[in-house]
């Protein structure tokens, strides 16, 4: 009985996923804008956090305040990395994070073992990411990385 309701809540967290993610494909012209404010403010003194945090509540207005931006940022590192890769703009996931969020949720409720336990940096192939550190990768912590590139 407890591996369904585990089962359930995996598949639930899934479905939000997978809704944020379709909501914000269909605004790519939205998100090309967002895109360019955000290259521009990394480049004064807010580092980019100022406009990392419009995103963030705009996520929240689509979900709840209990899904994004999760744990650690993990569901907003999640969804914005996927629709990053769709769409091949950055929104404020740095370029070079390989994180390993939804398989860490699926083996939170499902309980199958974890291939990778940290997200990894593809920049630095031997540097490892706790899931309580990927804020390290999102603004204004990233711009300060020193194996992050802005080309």
């Amino acid at each position: 009985m407890e591996d369904m309701k585990n089962y359930q809540e995996w598949i639930k967290w899934e479905n939000k996923f997978y809704s944020l993610v379709n909501i914000l494909l269909e605004k790519k012209t939205l998100l090309m804008q967002y895109a360019t404010l955000l290259k521009s403010s990394e480049e004064t003194q807010s580092k980019g956090e100022d406009i990392y945090y419009k995103l963030e509540r705009i996520l929240q207005g689509f979900s709840n305040n209990d899904f994004i931006p999760g744990i650690e940022s993990r569901n907003f590192v999640a969804v914005v990395g996927k629709v990053q890769r769709e769409l091949g703009l950055d929104l404020g996931v740095c370029r070079y994070l390989k994180d390993n969020v939804m398989e860490l949720e699926r083996s939170k409720y499902t309980g199958i073992p974890l291939k990778n336990k940290f997200s990894e940096c593809e920049r630095k192939k031997d540097l490892i990411i706790p899931s309580s550190s990927l804020k390290l990768c999102l603004p204004p912590e990233r711009i300060d990385c020193m194996y992050r590139t802005t080309d």
